[in-house]
């Protein structure tokens, strides 16, 4: 609560409802769910993408589309990574944490993510661009990371 209080004194308003949306949703909703379904990596999307968004309104204090993009390229960019680190999975089973891979003993459900969410960051790679906030060596990396990740994944046994 007191960091809460911080933002709203120190920063501005926006960021603190921010802040608190982000805590209320990894506490009360995120958290509770990891014992109950694997939707979960879902739903923790939520609050982890909540941070960038909560610097750019302490920055412009407005929730525009330049926020919003930065927003979605870190959830999309989060469910990649947490999909891509499968080496977890055994740990997480023997805790009775439910993901994604929870239950996927052949891994499709899980590849079949990985790939839908991959061409979700392609397809919002452009906007940051079109935005005027990075320029066209920000593109063309993201565009080539994207893709070499689609080839390892479609390139894998896990296919």
């Amino acid at each position: 609560m007191a960091g809460l209080i911080c933002l709203a004194f120190a920063v501005n308003l926006l960021t603190s409802f921010l802040g608190a949306l982000t805590l209320i949703t990894y506490l009360f909703v995120y958290t509770p769910l990891k014992r109950k379904t694997w939707l979960n990596t879902a739903v923790g999307a939520i609050p982890g993408a909540l941070p960038p968004l909560m610097g750019w309104t302490a920055a412009r204090n407005d929730l525009d589309a330049s926020g919003w993009s930065l927003s979605r390229c870190c959830s999309f960019g989060r469910f990649l990574i947490f999909w891509r680190c499968l080496a977890l999975s055994r740990g997480l089973r023997e805790r009775r944490i439910r993901h994604v891979a929870f239950g996927d003993a052949d891994g499709f459900r899980t590849g079949r993510q990985a790939v839908s969410h991959t061409f979700g960051l392609l397809f919002h790679e452009p906007a940051p661009v079109a935005l005027g906030l990075t320029g066209v060596f920000y593109f063309g990396g993201a565009v080539l990371l994207g893709e070499y990740f689609l080839f390892a994944r479609f390139g894998s046994h896990e296919a």
